[in-house]
This record gives structure tokens, C-alpha cells and sequence, in this order.
């Protein structure tokens, strides 16, 4: 039973709090029957009384016990036990004391102490896990700033030369999917036989296993890798809306995609490498009846832009027409796949 209330690992919050349940509860149930049976026990005049009941033939009460609605002879078991909470929370927490309700004889005196004790250890080592709990998770966030606030002492210092800067800034933009101004001038300063070679060199074996580019000739896939640029998408960033006209060809090169249509939020997962997003769409000029967009783990991919694939199908019209019939075998296969 002590499974279903307490965490596995233990130590937790709630533990805590279940604990100090059970023991509010027990003192309370023990508070209560003391106040019912101790005048009962006949340990002497003075404690014949108690904080629940005095005898009507005595002369002897320390206050009016019918002001408190719990402690009026209508009063329900329910109602007097709820009254005994209250009493041994303030006790526990707080003093002796709960408005006029006080000890009245030497049983009631003793448990009052007993509570206090509690108040003193009990009760303030729960608070002490529970602060450090809260100051344990701190710590991460503490750290955290620490390292923050020291990166940018190093920055303030003017560490980095313009130069460096520049080198940093063309990285993050290469890292996010942009391609780095250094790429742009080395690739421009390159000869068109060298950048073929180059390209076909990085993306011919890759681009010949992509479905949509099967049976076509050797020339036409060298002329593609020259129109080829990578991209890198961030977790969940946006592909291809639903409705638009593609004017790129992407092409998934690492991680995954997920596809999902306007009226339903279900998504499906794509990771086999050379998946092609809406070739439908950019080879005919059709809207994109399905969304994309990365999934949560990113995705690196290639793109192609339609005015540079358009001069390259006018070059090779019969891997036009195989690319078109893929592209189609394509959508077909998304279709049932729906």
C-alpha cells in the first residue's frame, strides 16, 4: 500500500506532504479521544475536565465551550475531529494556543508539549528538505548564469578581432542552413569544370538513389549536383505549406520530416534519406496538398530552385519526361500512404 502513496525514488515533495498528512491526522484522532475519555479515567478533580467536556455539577470552566460550534452538544464526531485539526495544525505550526481553547488538564498538557517537540523537529526538518529541494534545483539555474555571465566578460573584453567576428557570424549562419559568405566567394572563384567535378564529386552517388532521379542519364544528374545547396532546418521549422506552389525542390539528406495534411493534426515521420517534398507541385505547378516541416530532431536536406532545374530539363527533354513519371509515382504512393 505504501507503494501507491509514496514515489519509487522517494524523498519527493509529495512524500513529504503525505507524511505530514499522517501525522496531522494521528495527533488530531489522539487529541480527540483524550478531550472524550480522560475525564473518565478519574485521575483527580482537576482532571475531570478537558477541553471537549465539564462535568454540569462542577463549578470549575475555563471558558465557554459553547461559543465554538464544533463543541456544542449538536455537534457531530466529523465536525469535533475537523476542530481537532485545526487545534494541533496551529499547535504544531504556530503555539499552544488556538483562540481559547488551551490545555485544561495534565494529559492535555503533556500532548501540547509533545506537539511543540514535534514543531521543533518533526516539523521544521520537513521544512528544511522542502528548502532544499527548491535550492537544489536553483543550482542548475545559478550555474548557468555563472557560465553565462563569464562568456560575456570575455566577450566585453574585446578578445575577438572584426575578422573573427565575420568567421564566427559566416559559421552560425552555415550552422542554421545558410550558405557562408566564405562558400559563396570560393565556389564563385572556381572555373564551371571545376565546379562540376566538385559538385558530382559531393553529390553525385547521393543524388543517383534518389527515387525521383531513377533512370536518368549520368549528364543530366551531373548538371543537377551543380544546382544543389544545402539546407538545415531546425526542430519543427516549417518545409512546405499546405496550398502553396513549391518553388524548390527539397530534398532530405539527414534526420527526418513530417508530413501532415490542413484538416487533421495527425502527423507522419519520414526519415528515408532522398525523400522528396512535393515534387508534384514544383515540376507541375500544382498547390501542395500535404505541410512539412522538420521533425523534432531537425533536418538537413538540398534544394534545388525551379528556374535552374527548368534550364537544365530543357537541356535533357527525355530525363524530363522520367522525372515527371517519378514524380508522379511519387504522389501516387503519398496518396494511399494518407
Amino acid at each position: 500500500p505504501a507503494s501507491i502513496l509514496y514515489s519509487e525514488r522517494g524523498g519527493s515533495i509529495n512524500d513529504l506532504l503525505i507524511m505530514m498528512g499522517f501525522l496531522f491526522h494521528f495527533a488530531a484522532c489522539l487529541y480527540f479521544y483524550i478531550g472524550w475519555k480522560v475525564p473518565q479515567w478519574n485521575l483527580g478533580k482537576l482532571n475531570q475536565i478537558s477541553w471537549m467536556y465539564v462535568p454540569s455539577d462542577m463549578d470549575l470552566d475555563t471558558y465557554d465551550r459553547e461559543s465554538h460550534v464544533s463543541m456544542r452538544p449538536g455537534a457531530s464526531g466529523f465536525e469535533r475531529y475537523v476542530l481537532c485539526l485545526y487545534w494541533v495544525i496551529s499547535t504544531t505550526t504556530c503555539q499552544g494556543v488556538t483562540g481559547y481553547i488551551s490545555p485544561q488538564n495534565f494529559m492535555e498538557i503533556i500532548f501540547s508539549i509533545i506537539l511543540l517537540l514535534i514543531n521543533l523537529t518533526i516539523y521544521r526538518w520537513i521544512q528544511g528538505e522542502i528548502a532544499n529541494m527548491l535550492m537544489s534545483t536553483d543550482e542548475v539555474v545559478i550555474r548557468t548564469r555563472e557560465e553565462q555571465d563569464s562568456i560575456l566578460k570575455f566577450i566585453s573584453t574585446d578578445a575577438f578581432t572584426h575578422d573573427l567576428c565575420d568567421r564566427i557570424q559566416s559559421h552560425f549562419s552555415a550552422v542554421r542552413g545558410n550558405v557562408s559568405s566564405e562558400q559563396d566567394q570560393l565556389l564563385s572563384s572556381l572555373s564551371h569544370g571545376l565546379r562540376v567535378q566538385l559538385a558530382r564529386y559531393i553529390w553525385r552517388d547521393f543524388m543517383s538513389k534518389v527515387v525521383l532521379f531513377r533512370g536518368c542519364s549520368g549528364q543530366f544528374l551531373d548538371a543537377v549536383c551543380v544546382l544543389v545547396y544545402e539546407m538545415h532546418y531546425g526542430p519543427e521549422e516549417i518545409i512546405g505549406c499546405v496550398g502553396d506552389v513549391s518553388d524548390h525542390l527539397v530534398i532530405l539528406v539527414q534526420g527526418a520530416v513530417e508530413t501532415f495534411t490542413k484538416d487533421s493534426d495527425k502527423k507522419r515521420k519520414v526519415s528515408r534519406k532522398g525523400h522528396s517534398v512535393s515534387p508534384l507541385s514544383f515540376f507541375f505547378g500544382v498547390r501542395q496538398f500535404l505541410g512539412t516541416q522538420a521533425a523534432g530532431s531537425g533536418a538537413i536536406c538540398v534544394k534545388i530552385s525551379k528556374e535552374g532545374m527548368n534550364e537544365v530539363l530543357q537541356i535533357y527533354p527525355r530525363d524530363q519526361v522520367l522525372v515527371r513519371r517519378n514524380a508522379l509515382n511519387v504522389y501516387s504512393k503519398e496518396k494511399q500512404n494518407e
